[in-house]
């Protein structure tokens, strides 16, 4: 398959040296070539920091831009979500493929390959999701059924894979990838502090792109550093974020206790 692929990644303060490994395992294990897309919400500049890493991998097929990289675009964080807002409306008609990495998450290698089989054998699909392992090599499961009772949208992850693809609702903003009609030109992606896995499911739903195949040999390795300077959970974040499905889509999210 001959594709453009392009790799959006939001970042923030005090993520640089989990970044570095997440930048440093696409270049080792994404073969084909690729750009790397990254927001800076709101940290130093990190354009020569990734034209270092690039350098020091003597890849000459990888090229990157990077939003926001003296705040340009905001100067005040807009979360992950807004931050893949600006991503998916500067890379969806660039690329053939979009992949959504969390700066914490580690590509292994096979891991595209193995995607990229699984687009031949759904072609019909446009959302894939992959398996996943902590760095001791714990794995959890990678996907999501969504279920709504009223106008209360509830996120139930997967309990048991018992297939090579097994079919989900969605997957993790944190490592997803999209083709062909979740790239079409009408496609955008709420601008939204947080709750944004919720709210782009919601907006791929309304037509009918509601199916995630979860590629379960495709492991990528999630090392989660919590950084508190975010907010990304906050109380206030979270209610304006609630507002926002409530207004647009006529949704609530449940959240977890």
């Amino acid at each position: 398959m001959n594709t453009c692929i392009g790799v959006m990644i939001p970042t923030t303060y005090g993520r640089e040296e989990a970044l570095d490994w997440t930048i440093v395992h696409l270049l080792n294990y994404l073969k084909k070539p690729f750009s790397i897309y990254l927001y800076n919400d709101i940290t130093a500049p990190l354009s020569n920091r990734l034209t270092k890493l690039i350098k020091r991998s003597k890849r000459k097929d990888v090229d990157f831009v990077v939003l926001n990289d003296r705040q340009e675009l905001n100067s005040e964080r807009v979360g992950a979500g807004g931050s893949r807002h600006y991503l998916f409306e500067a890379m969806k008609e660039k690329h053939d493929v979009i992949i959504s990495l969390d700066d914490d998450m580690q590509i292994t290698p096979n891991w595209y390959e193995n995607i990229e089989k699984a687009m031949n054998y759904f072609p019909n699909h446009s959302v894939f999701s992959t398996g996943m392992k902590r760095p001791r090599g714990v794995k959890s499961i990678v996907g999501a059924n969504m279920e709504f009772e009223g106008d209360l949208l509830i996120r139930k992850q997967l309990q048991t894979i018992y297939k090579k693809y097994q079919i989900a609702d969605w997957g993790p903003l944190g490592c997803l990838v999209f083709c062909r009609k979740a790239l079409e030109k009408d496609i955008k992606f709420p601008n939204i502090y947080t709750l944004d896995d919720e709210a782009f499911f919601l907006e791929l739903k309304k037509r009918n792109i509601n199916q995630t195949i979860v590629v379960t040999d495709a492991v990528a390795i999630h090392r989660p550093i919590p950084t508190p300077s975010s907010n990304q959970r906050s109380d206030k974040w979270v209610a304006l974020s609630q507002q926002h499905l409530k207004k647009f889509y006529q949704i609530t999210v449940k959240l977890k206790n």
